[in-house]
C-alpha cells in the first residue's frame, strides 16, 4: 500500500485522489511521502517533536497567508533561509495549529469594467435617494456540478487573499437553482429545467 501511495504521488496524482482511490486519511499520506523522500521506513523510530515558538508560527502563518497554494517542501525552504529547518509535517502541523483547513477555493464571478460600474451606480443611487433597505430584493442562484471542478488552496476563516479565489468563466455541466432574500422575507427555492436568460430568471 505504502508504495503505491508513493507511486500515485510521484506521478502527480493528487492527495485527494490517493486518498479517494488508497482509502487512506491523509495524514497516512504525508507519512509515507516524507518516509519514501528520507529514505526511511514507516517503522522508523520518530525523533523528539521540533521545538515551536511563536516566531516560527507567524512565520509560516505569513507565508501561508500571503500564497495559500504553497506546499509543505516550499515552506521549508524558505524557513531555512532564515536558519529554521523543520519537517514537512511539522509545517502541516503548525498551519493545522494556525486555523489553516485544506479546502476548495472560494468562487467569485469575473466582473467586467461595465459590471463593476453599474455596481458602483447602484449604491451610488441606493445612497443619494435614501432608498430604505426594507425596499431592496436581492437575487442569487447556486451551481451544484455533476462533475468536481473545485480547486483546493490553504485558507485560514478570515483572511481572504488572491490565491484565495479562483475565477470562472466556464461551467461544466450543471443544475442552476435560483433565490431572492429581502429583510423579513425569502422566496421558494426555484430549479430551472431550461437555460437560463434575462426573460426566464425574470419571470420565475
Amino acid at each position: 500500500m505504502d508504495s503505491a501511495i508513493y507511486s500515485m504521488h510521484r506521478s502527480g496524482a493528487s492527495l485527494r485522489k490517493i486518498k479517494s482511490e488508497c482509502h487512506v486519511g491523509y495524514q497516512r499520506i504525508y507519512d509515507v511521502i516524507s518516509a519514501f523522500n528520507n529514505q526511511e521506513t514507516l517503522d522508523h523510530k520518530i525523533g523528539r517533536p521540533s521545538v515551536l515558538n511563536d516566531n516560527i508560527l507567524e512565520k509560516i502563518n505569513i507565508i501561508t497567508i500571503f500564497d495559500g497554494n504553497i506546499d509543505d517542501q516550499s515552506v521549508c525552504q524558505l524557513l531555512k533561509k532564515d536558519n529554521i529547518c523543520i519537517s514537512r509535517a511539522t509545517v502541516n502541523r503548525c498551519r493545522k495549529k494556525l486555523g489553516f483547513k485544506y479546502k476548495p477555493k472560494i468562487k467569485i464571478q469575473k466582473l467586467s469594467n461595465d459590471h463593476v460600474d453599474r455596481r458602483l451606480d447602484l449604491i451610488d443611487y441606493v445612497s443619494k435617494e435614501q432608498i430604505s433597505v426594507d425596499n431592496l430584493l436581492f437575487s442569487d442562484e447556486s451551481r451544484f456540478c455533476l462533475n468536481g471542478d473545485r480547486d483546493y488552496t490553504w485558507r485560514k476563516r478570515g483572511v481572504y487573499n488572491k490565491s484565495s479565489f479562483q475565477e470562472q468563466t466556464k461551467f461544466s455541466d450543471s443544475i442552476m437553482v435560483w433565490g431572492c432574500i429581502g429583510v423579513g422575507f425569502k422566496s421558494p427555492l426555484i430549479i430551472f429545467n431550461s437555460f437560463v436568460n434575462s426573460e426566464t430568471y425574470t419571470n420565475s
